[in-house]
This record gives C-alpha cells, sequence and structure tokens, in this order.
C-alpha cells in the first residue's frame, strides 16, 4: 500500500511511514470512520428517498385516483343530462306531433263543416215575446180565469126598430134572442162598440157570438163581422173569424192590463136578406 501523506511504498502492516513517519492505522482507522458514517448516511439518505417514493407514489394513486373518480362522475352527469336532454327533446317533439295532429283534425272539421252545415250564426238577444189575440180552434180551460163584469157600453152607431132595442148593453145579458145592430147604411165597416169594467182586469179569452142568434132565419139574413180590430189596455190587434154558427174562442197569449175594452168592423160575411151587421153576444174572461 502507499502513505496517504507522502505517497512512498510501505508495508501493509507498518503502523508509521518510513519515509515521513506519518502514522498509517490511525489513518486507516479514521478513513474506516468516514466510510462508515458515509455508509450511514448513504443508508439513511436512502430510507429518506424511499419514503419519499413512498409518500409521493400514494399521492400520485390518490390524485389519480381522484381524477378517475371525477371524471366516471362527470360522464354519469353529462349522460343523465343527454338523456333529460334527449327525453325533453322526445316531449317536445311529442306535443309538436299532438299539435300537428290537433291542427289536421280542426282544419278538416272546419272543412266538414263549411260542406256538410250550415255555418254557426250569432245568437239573436231574445226579445220580450209580443202580445197576440189569436183565433182558436176550440174552447179553452177557463180554469183560474172567471166572466169580467161589464158595467157601461156604446157604439157609434145603433138600429133603430119599432117595440125592439138594440143597446151595445143588449151584447153582456147572456141572453141569445137579443142583439146589438149596427145602424149606418151598408153593412157598418168601420163602426165601432166599446164598453168598459168595473176596474182592471187581466184579460185573458174573449168569446163572440157573432151574427142574430134569435132565430136561423135571422142569423142567416144579417151580416156577421169577419175582421175586427180589438182595442184594450196596450194592446191593439186584428183577428178574422171564421163566420161559422158557433162560439168563437180568442185567446190574449200574454194577459193584458184592461179596464175597458173597443170593437172596430173592418169586414163582414153579408147577409142574405138585411145588410145590418150584428153582434149577439161578447164575454171577456180573466182575473
Amino acid at each position: 500500500m502507499f502513505c496517504k501523506e507522502c505517497g512512498k511504498p510501505i508495508d501493509n502492516d507498518a503502523e508509521f511511514c518510513t519515509y515521513c513517519g506519518s502514522p498509517i492505522k490511525l489513518k486507516i482507522c479514521e478513513e474506516k470512520d468516514i466510510l462508515e458514517r458515509e455508509d450511514k448516511q448513504r443508508s439513511s439518505g436512502k430510507k429518506v428517498r424511499i419514503i419519499l417514493i413512498s409518500v409521493i407514489s400514494v399521492l400520485l394513486v390518490t390524485a389519480i385516483a381522484a381524477v378517475g373518480v371525477g371524471f366516471y362522475l362527470k360522464n354519469i352527469m353529462l349522460s343523465k343530462n343527454n338523456e333529460e336532454v334527449t327525453v325533453g327533446e322526445r316531449a317536445k317533439e311529442l306535443l309538436a306531433e299532438e299539435s300537428k295532429e290537433g291542427a289536421k283534425e280542426a282544419i278538416e272539421a272546419s272543412r266538414e263543416v263549411k260542406t256538410d252545415t250550415i255555418p254557426m250564426q250569432p245568437t239573436p238577444t231574445l226579445m220580450p215575446e209580443k202580445v197576440k189575440a189569436i183565433l182558436m180552434n176550440t174552447a179553452p180551460d177557463m180554469s183560474g180565469y172567471g166572466r169580467l163584469p161589464v158595467i157601461a157600453a156604446n157604439a157609434t152607431s145603433t138600429i133603430e126598430q119599432k117595440g125592439k132595442s138594440n143597446d151595445p148593453m143588449l151584447l153582456f145579458d147572456g141572453k141569445d134572442d137579443t142583439n146589438w145592430q149596427e145602424g149606418v147604411p151598408g153593412y157598418g165597416i168601420n163602426e165601432s162598440v166599446s164598453f168598459s169594467f168595473d176596474q182592471i182586469y187581466e184579460v185573458k179569452y174573449i168569446a163572440f157570438k157573432l151574427g142574430n142568434w134569435k132565430t136561423d132565419r135571422y142569423y142567416i139574413g144579417n151580416g156577421k163581422p169577419k175582421t175586427m180590430t180589438l182595442i184594450f189596455g196596450d194592446y191593439t190587434g186584428q183577428v178574422t173569424f171564421t163566420g161559422k154558427h158557433d162560439v168563437e174562442w180568442v185567446e190574449v197569449n200574454k194577459p193584458v192590463n184592461a179596464d175597458s175594452m173597443k170593437l172596430i168592423i173592418d169586414d163582414v160575411y153579408p147577409g142574405t136578406n138585411w145588410e145590418d151587421t150584428a153582434i149577439t153576444e161578447i164575454t171577456v174572461y180573466g182575473k
């Protein structure tokens, strides 16, 4: 071996250098100590490096796992959102299809209405029913109605016959052998009879015995009203009669409040023997 101080060759078991006198074993011991310390340091550093590498590895694995979990969750959320969007879009498509079908049906229905039915018209405003006096075919049900008392009557003309009265009040005496006859030349067109009740009543029905009912000969021989204008309360209307030898009933569709009545002769059925137009009875019913 060689001396560490001078570099000269010396014996392996020499304790001192024969050239410079430097102690050899001490140097060797010091070097051994240094080497041992360096070995320990290297071993300690190696352990530290191993620990550091392990820690870093664990951190890297954890980070990678976290990134993987995050990516997986993100993919799940994206997939869910995509599904929701897909469902929403499909719902919109279905609604659009239903709307198209509904529009198509509406168009077809509109075409059908135009071609097969009469177009709808605006609903007219309901007007109050108009009051009418209407000739009836049969006698009415008089339940709830009574005969109205007439207290006075007059006429625009009355025939004068020797020994016989034709006063208009005879129209209300309930007898067939008495009557009123107009007293002007001709058939008495535009002649009238007026009469009043004892108070205001709701007029509903009017019964007429037109012509001279005293005998069949007089019935055929005298004229009888064909059309008359009826005026009572706030009503004015015209009625045309049949000319039959029977009671002719007139109904007021809506009862009219009245305390008097006027009848005007507009047209007549001519008699075979006389031009005088006669009325035997008038009976008014109401309540």
